[in-house]
């Protein structure tokens, strides 16, 4: 009976429930440090199959426009993210892993999406390329978009520029109200890159149209009628502002005065001297327009020095080629009032627009029924290992 209360029993007894306690302890953090360790290997593995994935974009549209994006549709994507991570599972012999399910979402990154668009433009023109754009290997075949049909582009055909005289005026002159924001001039940077224009020096080879830019502000089916809307457009907006210049010149002012006042004397040579203002500017401007297709500049806002026609000149029947010279030349040529232009272009309009080019030359150089819309960058996934969900995006 003594035995049983002896100092030393009870101390053996206390020492083995500590011990299991501490044994039991430890099996709980051993088995929560499994799990873990478990979960972190899960999340790398299914980075490192995403990443994998990701890496099969496609060539063409990363080697001509610099966007990273995959082709392979929904199924392609599940079925190639499966094998990776069941291979991956099959040579790590650490943990007894299982894929349960696999699920993946891709229409939030499809390349069609003008947000998806204008973030990998914004990449493309902060890491451009350390090479130039080449000739795509293989035969190009020029898109019958007539009969194709324009209901395929991005932009379903729909053309038109919304022209806002006012905004373009006060751009040209300085006094533009609302500052363009970093969107914009990112846009603007890569269509100088990778998109010709009518006046580009380096033509980038393989392209459907020539005149690339024009089709961004215009949307129609041929160089000439979008090289004509700009046309139309440059010299509507260089009236204006010629119109501006005449008002502001006296000796111009009184030139046309005294014009006025021999044909229509009296009350009526005020409407009359207006009359032939916008006259004179308009020929001027179509001077102006000639100037810039032969590669001299326009100065946006005029000095008398930067003026090329005299009244009595707008009298003379000149040949539809000749034009006048400035006395003083500009550095405002083509290229500077296009980008004017591009740069106050309706952004929803311009990104869709530069989908409908890279569509129509990569359906050129190609599979003649490539869409961008089918075209992936990023996705997103539910994937449940050993019973444990993640959930998570991959994204270029």
């Amino acid at each position: 009976m003594d035995r049983l209360f002896r100092k030393d029993g009870m101390i053996s007894v206390f020492l083995i429930l500590v011990l299991a306690s501490m044994i039991g302890a430890m099996l709980m953090f051993v088995g929560a440090a499994i799990n873990q360790a478990e979960q972190v290997l899960c999340k790398e593995y299914i980075h490192l199959a995403g990443r994998s994935l990701l890496s099969e974009y496609h060539i063409p549209l990363k080697e001509r426009y610099n966007l990273f994006a995959t082709d392979l549709n929904l199924h392609q994507q599940e079925s190639t993210m499966t094998f990776y991570l069941t291979e991956n599972f099959r040579k790590q012999y650490t943990l007894s892993l299982n894929l349960d399910s696999l699920k993946m979402s891709l229409h939030e990154f499809s390349l069609g999406n003008i947000d998806v668009l204008e973030h990998q433009i914004l990449e493309a023109t902060t890491h451009p390329p350390s090479h130039n754009i080449k000739e795509t290997t293989g035969a190009f075949r020029p898109l019958p978009l007539e009969t194709t049909g324009w209901g395929i582009l991005p932009s379903k055909g729909h053309s038109g520029y919304s022209l806002n005289l006012t905004q373009l005026k006060e751009y040209f002159r300085g006094e533009a109200t609302n500052p363009l924001n970093g969107s914009a001039l990112f846009r603007l940077c890569y269509i100088q890159k990778y998109f010709n224009h009518n006046k580009r020096t380096t033509f980038i080879p393989n392209s459907h149209f020539q005149n690339e830019a024009e089709y961004l502000l215009y949307g129609l089916p041929s160089d000439d009628e979008n090289l004509r809307r700009f046309q139309r457009d440059f010299t509507a907006l260089r009236t204006l502002l010629n119109l501006a210049h005449i008002k502001s010149d006296p000796q111009k002012m009184k030139t046309l005065s005294v014009a006025a006042s021999i044909l229509t004397p009296g009350p009526k040579a005020v409407v009359t001297q207006l009359a032939l203002a916008g006259i004179w500017a308009g020929f001027e401007a179509n001077n102006d327009w000639k100037l810039l297709v032969n590669g001299e500049g326009v100065e946006p806002m005029k000095g008398e020095e930067h003026w090329a026609l005299s009244f009595d000149a707008i009298s003379k029947n000149r040949e539809a080629g000749n034009y006048v010279s400035p006395k003083k030349e500009s550095s405002v040529g083509y290229e500077k009032y296009l980008n004017g232009f591009l740069l106050l272009q309706n952004r929803e309009t311009q990104l869709l627009r530069i989908l409908d080019l890279i569509q129509i030359n990569l359906c050129c150089i190609t599979k003649a029924h490539f869409l961008v819309q089918e075209c992936y960058t990023g996705f997103s996934y539910e994937i449940t290992i050993n019973g444990v969900e993640y959930v998570g995006t991959e994204i270029y």
